[in-house]
């Protein structure tokens, strides 16, 4: 139920005894016979356990930390148009906005990425170089003790493990992590994702059949969790590694 203040939030008002219920069970204004854990009245058969098969093929995107790494299309374009060479380092990059607002789903704009490089290597692109040094250092130096600090240059969480696995693959399945919705779809492998997306190495138009079924979608609504105005936030962990995927 919405909470009848000015919060606007929705909350679950739960009552909980503790011996065994005698009196009836509701939920909402439907009477049924039991409620499990999940706040449902199905058959309460316990937590999924992750499968062997799904193990190493669901990952979050990059952390990049640095706004300074950021670019609109245009000044991606024009560090291109100075040295081609800048290629090397320049990516469209994939945000959870892109996905559930643009028409066409791709990418708005664009990153730097040194990868894993030393810095000796991001040296030897200076425009690039330039722009980072100057916007993300200051900030990221404050952050004594980390790797964020260590590694200005690089993104916080470069997910090398989620790059190692997709590099063959033309194109991937994506989801927003917090959506209103389960919309799952496929864009090209050869960008970078944010950290608001949750990149699933599937590449068969079977994948994207069985992954935007009812079927599926019953699945992860009840074993991610929810944020308030019907909001999901998958959980790749919760609802994908545990989902018995049709051989």
């Amino acid at each position: 139920m919405k909470w009848p203040g000015e919060a606007a939030v929705e909350v679950a008002l739960v009552t909980v005894t503790k011996q065994k219920w005698k009196g009836s069970y509701f939920l909402g204004l439907r009477q049924v016979k039991e409620i499990t854990p999940y706040l449902d009245d199905a058959e309460n058969l316990g937590n999924p356990f992750r499968l062997k098969q799904n193990e190493g093929k669901s990952f979050q995107g990059s952390i990049v930390l640095g706004k300074g790494f950021i670019l609109e299309p245009d000044e991606a374009q024009a560090l291109i148009d100075k040295n081609s060479k800048n290629k090397d380092v320049l990516f469209p990059y994939l945000n959870g906005d892109d996905l559930n607002n643009s028409p066409t789903q791709s990418p708005s704009r664009w990153v730097i990425n040194f990868f894993d490089w030393p810095l000796e290597k991001a040296k030897q692109y200076p425009d690039c170089f330039e722009i980072v040094a100057r916007l993300v250092k200051p900030e990221r130096i404050l952050m004594k003790g980390d790797r964020g600090a260590e590694f200005w240059w690089q993104f916080l969480r470069i997910r090398k493990e989620l790059y190692n696995t997709i590099e063959n693959l033309e194109r991937v399945l994506v989801i927003t992590r917090v959506s209103k919705f389960v919309n799952i779809t496929y864009v090209p492998s050869r960008i970078v994702f944010m950290d608001k997306v949750v990149i699933l190495s599937k590449d068969k138009y079977f994948d994207l059949a069985l992954f935007q079924s009812s079927i599926y979608d019953h699945w992860a609504w009840k074993y991610s969790s929810t944020l308030g105005g019907g909001t999901i936030n998958f959980s790749p962990n919760d609802c994908f590694e545990t989902f018995p995927y049709p051989l």
